[in-house]
């Protein structure tokens, strides 16, 4: 099992988490009527992730803590999954992003943007 498809499904779900969650908030309607689509489509999946990360951070913090708690426990599951299946490095990777938005639940702060961006860019690479 390699990383990559795991991310990828990961990076998904965490995506459609905030598409759903940020499409309630009115800012998000707003910024979303100026930005043409086609500019939508050449943002990085990390540039779409962090920017609504820091969008409904902004808009709605109890929402933004709750998704991110929402996440960390899915990856926490994805991990124990992972190193059950044999495959450590994976799991360690998805523990890591777990207890990184974890942190982000509880201090209202942006998850760990390196470890972030490691998982998306090995989802795309990978994947």
């Amino acid at each position: 099992m390699s990383i990559g498809p795991v991310i990828h499904l990961a990076t998904g779900y965490i995506q459609s988490l905030f598409t759903g969650a940020a499409g309630s908030s009115s800012a998000s309607n707003t910024a979303s009527t100026k930005t043409p689509s086609t500019n939508a489509d050449r943002i990085s999946p990390f540039a779409q992730v962090l920017s609504s990360l820091q969008e409904l951070e902004q808009s709605n913090p109890s929402q933004y803590r709750q998704v991110t708690r929402q996440v960390a426990s899915n990856l926490k599951t994805a991990s124990r999954s992972a190193t059950a299946a044999g495959n450590a490095p994976l799991g360690s990777r998805l523990a890591q992003l777990s207890t990184d938005f974890n942190k982000a639940s509880t201090s209202g702060q942006l998850p760990n943007v390196q470890d972030l961006a490691q998982a998306i860019g090995a989802g795309l690479q990978k994947g």
